[in-house]
This record gives C-alpha cells, sequence and structure tokens, in this order.
C-alpha cells in the first residue's frame, strides 16, 4: 500500500491508500463514508481443451461440429540478454471464440476469464471516493469494474455493509467449471457477467457488524445476517476457506451485544489463535505424541503450556507456531510438512539457535528494517496478522517480518 490525502476540485476528498500501480486511491475515507478492500478467491478462469486441424502448424479448431478458423494476432517483446542488451522477439497468438490460446506438451488450451478487456477498475474506484449518498455508492458498486476483491463499507449517517464483490460469469448449470471444459461446445462461452445485486452481500444487517478476513462470504456476520450458500449458483466456486481470523473474530464479536471504540481496537489487535483452527489443533495433537528423546518430551512440556497466544512474553509461541507455519505453511500456501516432522525441525531451530525451546516470542518475532530491529506481537493468520520465515531463523537470529498488518484507518 502507498497512503495518501488527496483532494480535488471535482469532488475527490479521500484519505486512504492504493494498491501499487493504481494512480488513485482504492480504500479509505472521505467525508461521507469509508471502505476496505479485501481479497475473495472467486472461481473468474475456464480452461478449454481444444480440438485442432493439425497440431503442429494449427489453423482450425472445432466448435459445434463445425471448423473455425484461429484468429491470430502478434505479441512483440524485448528478451534481456547482458547488461543493456536484449533481443526483440515476436510471437504469434492464436486466439479463439473463448480467448488467448496457448500451445502446451499436452494439447491446445483457450482461456476465459472474468474481464477480459475491462477497462473500468478506475473508473469504479474513482465513483467510490466522490459518492456522497448511500444511492451514489451502490450505484459506484454497481459499475461492476473490479474482477474481484470483498468491499466493506460504512457511511457517515450510519449504513453498513459487505459485498463479495466479483465480475461473475452468467455460466449455464451442469457442467464442472472448476475442471478443463470440452471446448468444442459454444453453450460454454460465456458472454455475459451476474449484476452485482446477484452477489453475496449484506446490508445494515441486523446483528449491527460486518467484517471480512479472506474468508468465506456466508459467515460475514452473525448467521442469520449473513448471506446463505444455498441461494447463490455453485458455478460461482465461491470459497470454503475459514481463516483463523474469521474464526477468532467471530469468536469475540458474536457474543458482545454492544461494542465500543475500545473494544473493537482490542478486538482488532487480538494475537489469539482459534482453538479450533489446525495450526493449534496440531499442537494439541503432538502433546499426546509418544517421543523416547528427551529434548521433544521438554517440547511437549512448553506446548502444553500454550494458550494459543502470540503476545511478545508468551514463552510457548515460539516453539508452538513455528511447528504450525512448518507444517501447514501460512494461509495460502499448502500443508508443507507432517506435524511430528515439522515439530523436530522446530524443536532443531530453537534449540541450536536459542539454546531452549521456550525463548520470549518477541526475541524470536521481530520487525528489521535498516537500522531498526524491534520486537512484535502477532503470528500468521491472527488478527494482529504478522507473517515470516521460521527457516530464516538460524541465518538471522529471528523472524523478520515481511508481511501482515497493512492499511489500518480508525
Amino acid at each position: 500500500w502507498y497512503e495518501a490525502h488527496t483532494v480535488s476540485e471535482e469532488g475527490t476528498n479521500i484519505a486512504g491508500a492504493n494498491f501499487p500501480g493504481t494512480p488513485i486511491l482504492a480504500q479509505g475515507v472521505t467525508p461521507y463514508h469509508g471502505w476496505g478492500h479485501t481479497v475473495n478467491k472467486p472461481d473468474l478462469i475456464d480452461i478449454y481443451a481444444l480440438t485442432v486441424d493439425n497440431p503442429k502448424n494449427p489453423k482450425q479448431y472445432k466448435l459445434d461440429g463445425q471448423w473455425r478458423d484461429f484468429v491470430k494476432t502478434q505479441s512483440k517483446f524485448r528478451v534481456k540478454l547482458l547488461g543493456a542488451f536484449s533481443l526483440p522477439v515476436t510471437r504469434d497468438v492464436l486466439w479463439s471464440d473463448h480467448g488467448p490460446v496457448l500451445d502446451t506438451p499436452n494439447g491446445f488450451y483457450a482461456l476465459r476469464y472474468a474481464g477480459m478487456g475491462e477497462v473500468n477498475q478506475l473508473t469504479q474506484w474513482i465513483a467510490m471516493g466522490k459518492a456522497r449518498s448511500l444511492e451514489e455508492w451502490q450505484a459506484a458498486l454497481n459499475i461492476n469494474g473490479l474482477l474481484s476483491f470483498n468491499a466493506i463499507w460504512a457511511t457517515a449517517d450510519g449504513h453498513i455493509g459487505a459485498l463479495y464483490n466479483a465480475r461473475m460469469p452468467k455460466r449455464i448449470e451442469g457442467p464442472d467449471w472448476l475442471s478443463v471444459l470440452p471446448g468444442d461446445r459454444s453453450e460454454l462461452i460465456w458472454t455475459e457477467t451476474r449484476p452485482v445485486s446477484e452477489l453475496p452481500q449484506a446490508t445494515n444487517p441486523d446483528a449491527g457488524w460486518v467484517f471480512s478476513a479472506n474468508h468465506t462470504p456466508f459467515k460475514m456476520s452473525e448467521p442469520e445476517s449473513s448471506p446463505k450458500r444455498e441461494s447463490f449458483s455453485k458455478t460461482y466456486g465461491v470459497e470454503y476457506r475459514m481463516t483463523n481470523r474469521a474464526m477468532r473474530a467471530l469468536e469475540l464479536l458474536s457474543p458482545d451485544p454492544q461494542i465500543s471504540r475500545e473494544e473493537l481496537l482490542r478486538y482488532r489487535a487480538d494475537t489469539k489463535y482459534h482453538p479450533e483452527f489446525k495450526l493449534w489443533q496440531s499442537v494439541i495433537e503432538l502433546t499426546t505424541a509418544d517421543f523416547d528423546d528427551g529434548l521433544l518430551q521438554s517440547g511437549q512440556d512448553v506446548l502444553r503450556n500454550w494458550n494459543g497466544d502470540t503476545d511478545v512474553d508468551n514463552r510457548s509461541a515460539a516453539l508452538a507456531v513455528i511447528t504450525g507455519l512448518l507444517a501447514h505453511g501460512s494461509e495460502y500456501k499448502e500443508d508443507l510438512l507432517p506435524p511430528v516432522d515439522a515439530y523436530k525441525q522446530a524443536v532443531d531451530i530453537l534449540n541450536e539457535t536459542y539454546g531452549q525451546l521456550d525463548p520470549r516470542w518477541g526475541d524470536v518475532n521481530r520487525i528489521k528494517r535498516g537500522g531498526v530491529d524491534v520486537e512484535i506481537d502477532g503470528a500468521p493468520d491472527v488478527l494482529r496478522a504478522i507473517y515470516a520465515d521460521p527457516n530464516t531463523i538460524p541465518e538471522t537470529g529471528s523472524m523478520n517480518a515481511l508481511a501482515g498488518d497493512t492499511h489500518i484507518m480508525v
């Protein structure tokens, strides 16, 4: 993020942040409303297996029993060689009715994706920044120029909402849209997208609050205030995932009948894992594993004392979190090691680096930038999110935060 405050004579007055590369602010607050974006993962891409006339030099592909000519364009680019030298390269690009075509060792495939030729992203962000009423705000959302991103918003006069935003393809029911599709059926080539009104969302829910933590939109508030999965087509490909942040946020927000400003800030900076989250579940299972090695048995005592917290003074967080990271990755990575192997590796890292299995979490979890080296609360996928690579510990003596909490406005 780059943070800024922009004001124009044409109606813009927004303090917020942009994505690197965008020339305008993509989220923030104005005198009338505020909003933030989180990443979502709808199914916006389809792959089609094509039947071609000549695999070595294709000119045509089959569609609805007929041969169609490929459209051929050229792509020109430069390939860097040494120093300032580069080589100009030209490559033919084939296009079918589906979209661009890839020549692979396993055959020819066409791609179709939401937003092909779409240029309204900036138009929508400008409109979102200039909106001065609930009606203008909703009209900005209805532009549907943003290909994805959840939007969580509130207006100065008390309206709130959450939108699972996407440029959602309008597909026919039946086919498995998550698999490779046959490329010879024109009915599978969608040409329309669904309006914003048909996307999962909640506006002014009875619960009085909404949130987004990169999780399924069907738990964006209390159950009775959240959209229901059965109300939406399976062709949307909406994710099922529940992050620890989402699990923990629901645990904090749901039982609180009236959330004060102080509580809101405390909840946002919460440093705990949910007991049912897979990282903590792995730790619980490891405490009952059978080990002959005395060091591994000592580590089990450390894990038994963990309360799921990642404050800087916690003495069990290092072993627990590092084990969890080595086993499960951090949120967007697949599982890496069996938990037992991850635990043994974590024990070795801590013992060799610190000479103990229970160092203060603040001695391990740090932010280092230039001459700055400070301890920090938090861990991967807690509400006070801090991401770092535990494999750097033997070399640098700590985990250096590389991502996590970014643009924060109250």
